[in-house]
């Protein structure tokens, strides 16, 4: 497990920019393999200045965790507060999922990286188990 979760995070930390919006890859989509990049791409916030990188892999970490999620079986029921999380940061973010994450998505993404830690911390069993 400690080989899953160091290959999801150094796919995390990729500088490739179009990986960027991909850190954890198809392989790799298990719930705690999610957890693990989400919670390496919520943490640095990048002040007032140009934050679309940092954006873009932190809606990418979001959108991965609930790909995840939804895969695990009973994931709809299991991770259902976290899936009305990603559902709600979709509503607000511009376009579709393959649009640019710009400034409009700053908002829409740090309040939902706010709500799913809250989640994932009180849940620490859900995360762990699948």
């Amino acid at each position: 497990m400690a080989l899953a979760l160091t290959l999801g995070l150094v796919g995390a930390c990729s500088t490739d920019s179009e990986n960027d919006a991909k850190a954890v890859s198809l392989t790799e989509r298990t719930v705690p393999n999610a957890v693990a990049a989400f919670r390496s791409a919520e943490s640095p916030r990048c002040g007032e200045g140009d934050c679309t990188r940092q954006l873009r892999r932190l809606v990418g970490d979001i959108r991965a965790l609930g790909q995840a999620m939804r895969a695990t079986p009973n994931g709809e029921r299991t991770y259902a507060e976290p899936l009305e999380i990603v559902r709600g940061m979709e509503n607000e973010l511009p376009g579709d999922e393959s649009a640019e994450v710009d400034s409009l998505a700053r908002e829409p993404a740090h309040t939902a990286a706010q709500a799913l830690k809250r989640w994932i911390n009180t849940h620490p069993a859900a995360i762990h188990d699948h």
